[in-house]
């Protein structure tokens, strides 16, 4: 008798939890039907929300889109904003950037900056990572990028995430 009713008792706790793990997934769907923005409207997606660019936008596209956000550097204030980026990388982690001066490469490394006097070339100086295509070195460039912190040259660096390089000369 013990034998059946302990049976008995397993089956019912086996169907309780089997009932109990189907109402769950009827509940993470409705979760996922308000976090997607379905209920309530009928299914219908908001298609008020048309894409910014189309999918074979170029680069510059993309920047001019976003052009109110372009932090503009001119060959005046060149020096002093490389430095202030060195200094305090946390505070411009993330912004774009577009600035011009002379692209160089040293020991297989790229740099933009704004004289090619060998003792003040690298003083104000800022790494590029991530040019596709690279100019010539010393070449007068528009360098449009994020600053971020990354590995360069074996150390965390400040340095400019190239997006766009376009040469000037």
């Amino acid at each position: 008798m013990s034998k059946k009713f302990l049976t008995f008792f397993l089956c019912v706790i086996l169907g309780v939890s089997l009932v109990s793990c189907n109402s769950v997934k009827k509940q993470d769907t409705a979760d996922e039907n308000v976090q997607q923005g379905t209920a309530g409207d009928g299914g219908k997606e908001d298609s008020s929300k048309e894409p910014l660019l189309g999918p074979d936008a170029t680069d510059e596209d993309l920047l001019e889109a976003i052009d109110d956000d372009i932090n503009v550097v001119t060959e005046e204030n060149f020096s002093k904003t490389v430095a202030e980026i060195k200094e305090n990388t946390g505070d411009y982690s993330g912004q774009l950037f577009q600035m011009e001066g002379y692209y160089i490469e040293e020991d297989g490394n790229s740099y933009l900056t704004n004289t090619l006097t060998e003792d003040k070339k690298m003083e104000s100086s800022l790494p590029l990572v991530y040019v596709a295509q690279k100019p010539e070195s010393g070449a007068h460039v528009r360098v449009t990028g994020v600053v971020n912190v990354d590995d360069f040259a074996g150390s965390q660096a400040a340095v400019l995430q190239a997006v766009v390089v376009e040469p000037l000369d």
